[in-house]
């Protein structure tokens, strides 16, 4: 069996290679609640660009689901709070 670590830190390089993509940032929390970030393909001021774009994508699908009414109920009443505030 391969070493769990090595086998971590080639994740983003293996992605990068089985998709053809030209950048691969793979974000992994493990169980003890610490955070990796691996990356093939771009340095430090590529990743930080893809990492805000991921950000606001994924704030984008967050929000569409709050205005879906598909997110949980905290993020429902925060909309329903937001709403009357505009009103």
């Amino acid at each position: 069996m391969s070493n769990p670590e090595q086998t971590i830190n080639s994740i983003a390089e293996k992605i990068r290679a089985a998709t053809d993509e030209q950048s691969v940032i793979v974000l992994i929390r493990h169980k003890n609640n610490s955070v990796s970030m691996l990356a093939d393909g771009c340095g430090h001021a590529v990743a930080n660009e893809m990492l805000a774009l991921g950000i606001h994508i994924n704030m984008k699908q967050y929000d569409a689901k709050v205005l879906a009414g598909e997110a949980g109920a905290d993020a429902q009443a925060i909309a329903k709070e937001i709403e009357a505030a505009n009103a």
